[in-house]
């Protein structure tokens, strides 16, 4: 019986692969091996080179992120109870041209959260439907004085080629005997960094 096999080859690294150049590839049979579903080796027979194939970069991935003031994510400062969860803020994001990996959010926050907040959590929701998809959860060791980091999210954090909002929720300490939860007022995300994007 004859198989046929396809390959396919993706560009994902922008800062090598530059915009409008062209690239060859060659598939060489001496790197080329083949296992069944048993992990036996399957004997292929082909030319040396099996065909050149030219690719034009059109382009590369674009990550759009934009913060919509009538979203009532944004809309006040924040007043947040002790033992409370809050969105506090939200952005429109969007890839072009391939879905984007965020490996790194951090976002500048006008208040220190340190004592009160007990974590933040990033999600994704879709606006067609209101559904939030959970991103992470940090530690209260990612919250500072005035940033709250999101680190090692590039599994979870996919921007895909269509319109999403990125929600920041925070989680605060309840108040209480031996509780140091407080409430928490005038609340404001001043900035949003993206850092490590493929």
């Amino acid at each position: 019986m004859t198989q046929a096999y396809v390959v396919t080859i993706s560009f994902v690294d922008g800062a090598d692969t530059v915009t409008n150049s062209d690239y060859k590839v060659s598939l060489v049979n001496a790197g080329i091996s083949i296992e069944d579903v048993d992990n036996d080796p399957v004997v292929a027979s082909y030319p040396g080179t099996l065909g050149n194939r030219d690719f034009t970069i059109t382009n590369a991935g674009v990550l759009t992120a934009t913060a919509d003031v009538n979203n009532v994510d944004n809309k006040d400062p924040k007043t947040i109870l002790g033992g409370e969860s809050m969105n506090v803020y939200s952005l429109d994001v969007q890839s072009t041209n391939e879905d984007v990996k965020v490996d790194t959010v951090v976002f500048t926050v006008n208040t220190d959260l340190t004592d009160a907040a007990t974590n933040a959590s990033l999600y994704l929701r879709n606006p067609n439907d209101n559904s939030m998809t959970l991103v992470a959860t940090n530690t209260n060791a990612d919250i500072a004085a005035t940033t709250i980091t999101f680190d090692d999210v590039e599994n979870t954090l996919v921007i895909p080629q269509s319109t999403r909002e990125l929600v920041l929720k925070i989680n605060t300490e309840t108040i209480g005997f031996e509780k140091v939860g407080e409430t928490l007022t005038g609340v404001t995300i001043t900035d949003v960094d993206f850092t490590n994007i493929e």
